[in-house]
């Protein structure tokens, strides 16, 4: 009876995506994008941090943990991305 859905791949979570830029998610998008069984399901990663580099560019989502103050600032920079 329970139906879980996947809604989006995250490609790292906080801590781990401190180790990660721009390359390293254009390597990796394509991957999760690959083994999607519906193959258009969104790519995100949950930052803390690392906020207006090249890797947020890479994302379909911006995931930002903790940091509310920065929501708006964010996404005038980024309005077309969630």
């Amino acid at each position: 009876r329970n139906r879980p859905s996947v809604i989006m791949w995250s490609l790292c979570n906080e801590v781990l995506c401190e180790g990660f830029n721009a390359v390293t998610a254009q390597k990796l998008k394509p991957i999760v994008q690959e083994l999607d069984p519906q193959g258009q399901r969104p790519v995100t990663a949950a930052m803390n941090g690392g906020y207006g580099t090249a890797f947020q560019d890479v994302l379909d989502v911006m995931g930002v943990n903790y940091h509310i103050d920065q929501y708006d600032r964010l996404h005038s920079g980024h309005p077309n991305q969630p």
